[in-house]
């Protein structure tokens, strides 16, 4: 009897996922998550991704617990998550408890990261579950500056994070004019009205002290000329040789 490789894959699954059940059952969940890992890996069904889940969320890995479990959800179609529909939706729900839900919204296209790991690109509304306590959400855009917003998320309470960028200001490069150093010498004609220019000697000097003894001297002739007689003769007068 041949086996076609998609028999011989769905047959190791499910190889797989007993050899899981069976860890489960005595207690080993670290080892039974393995099983159910590469089961999941190879084959994507419902029930690897079902089993998966109940197993991270018996591990209290909240966020895996929630993604496999949803997506296990999702596939109505498949037999065994119809038959466990209620025991999976429970799970589910008190998994979603333990965790905080951002809904983060933005009309620009920008890259949202939370806690550093990627999750979308805005317009689109993204819809994150987050474990409990300081939360950062990041979006970054080309020409716009960083959007920043840091928070506590609190189980089982959900969380609107309304991103807005602004735009980058175009940066303005001004040069100094240069600054011509202050002339502080005084023109020449100024120096030589305020004071004596360079060119004075003991000549000059002594030609306005003989001018002002020639002026002096006429100043008294004509004092002399003017006053006459009036004044009476002395003795002394007497005294000087005649001429």
């Amino acid at each position: 009897m041949a086996f076609t490789p998609l028999a011989l894959g769905a047959d190791r699954t499910e190889l797989l996922i007993r050899e899981g059940v069976e860890l489960r059952k005595q207690g080993n969940n670290a080892e039974a998550v393995s099983r159910f890992t590469k089961a999941y890996e190879q084959s994507h069904t419902p029930r690897a991704a079902a089993q998966l889940g109940l197993c991270e969320q018996a591990l209290e890995r909240w966020i895996d617990a929630e993604l496999h479990l949803s997506e296990a959800l999702a596939g109505a179609s498949d037999p065994w998550v119809a038959k466990n529909r209620k025991v999976l939706s429970e799970t589910l729900v008190k998994t979603r408890s333990r965790l905080a839900l951002l809904v983060i919204e933005g009309a620009a296209a920008a890259q949202v990261h939370v806690n550093g790991e990627y999750v979308g690109n805005l317009p689109t509304r993204q819809n994150v579950r987050v474990l409990p306590g300081g939360t950062t959400v990041t979006a970054t855009a080309a020409g716009f500056i960083t959007f920043e917003e840091k928070f506590v998320a609190q189980a089982g309470k959900d969380a609107l994070v309304v991103v807005v960028m602004t735009k980058e200001s175009a940066s303005i490069v001004t040069t100094p004019l240069p600054v011509e150093p202050a002339d502080t010498a005084l023109p020449t004609e100024a120096v030589t009205r305020q004071g004596l220019p360079s060119s004075t000697g003991p000549s000059r000097t002594w030609l306005w002290v003989g001018g002002a003894v020639a002026i002096a001297a006429v100043a008294g002739i004509v004092v002399l000329a003017s006053s006459g007689s009036s004044y009476p003769r002395t003795d002394a007068t007497r005294d000087f040789p005649a001429q």
